[in-house]
């Protein structure tokens, strides 16, 4: 099982350096079995303000955390004992 670092995400999305963008896909594309952990998801959803000035608009952000999450095997989310205030949820 792999884990895509949040840089390779970003690089993917970031249309300024071409050879980096088409090598940050290769390496997506080639990650299979891929593990998604939430605070992968969670840091690239932030770090996409920074491609903001670029074009990269905050919806689009959010649409491609929805693909993160289809193209990964399983999607690691927190375990709940951790977090005493949710128990009850």
């Amino acid at each position: 099982m792999n884990v895509v670092d949040t840089n390779i995400w970003i690089y993917s999305h970031d249309t300024r350096d071409p050879a980096k963008q088409t090598q940050a896909k290769h390496l997506i594309a080639t990650a299979l079995p891929m593990a998604l952990p939430w605070q992968v998801g969670c840091e690239f959803l932030a770090a996409c303000r920074k491609l903001a000035p670029y074009g990269f608009t905050h919806d689009q952000a959010w649409d491609v955390l929805t693909d993160m999450q289809a193209i990964a095997t399983v999607v690691l989310l927190p375990a709940r004992d951790l977090w005493p205030e949710t128990r009850a949820l």
